[in-house]
C-alpha cells in the first residue's frame, strides 16, 4: 500500500512506531536510513524509492506529526481520486511546532 521513508542521524524506533501506529493499517512499510552525512537527501531518498515496494511512497523528516489518525488512507484516497497513472512521490514537510 505505502512506503514511509525518512532519513535521519541515528536509529529512531520511536519514529517507526509512530508512523506504524498512526497510519490505519497493518501493514505499512516503514525505511529508515541512517545518514550521517556521507550521502545527499536527494541520494538517501532515491534508495528509499528503490528500495519501496508500494506504489505510493513518502518521504518525510523524523521529527513530523500526522494530524490526522488513518492518514494512510486520505493519501491511498487520494491518488484513487484523481486517477493518478503510474508512480508517484509525496514529500512531506513542515514547519516545527513552538
Amino acid at each position: 500500500m505505502i512506503t514511509v521513508g525518512f532519513s535521519t542521524r541515528k536509529d529512531n524506533q520511536e519514529f517507526i512506531d509512530y508512523v506504524t501506529k498512526t497510519c490505519g493499517v497493518n501493514k505499512i512499510q516503514v525505511i529508515q536510513k541512517i545518514n550521517n552525512g556521507e550521502k545527499s537527501l536527494s541520494e538517501t531518498y532515491n534508495e528509499i524509492i528503490n528500495e519501496s515496494i508500494n506504489d505510493i511512497v513518502v518521504l518525510c523528516h523524523d521529527d513530523i506529526k500526522f494530524n490526522t489518525g488513518g492518514w494512510s488512507y486520505k493519501i491511498k484516497n487520494h491518488f484513487e481520486t484523481h486517477t493518478l497513472k503510474g508512480e508517484f512521490v509525496i514529500c512531506v514537510a513542515g514547519k516545527p511546532s513552538k
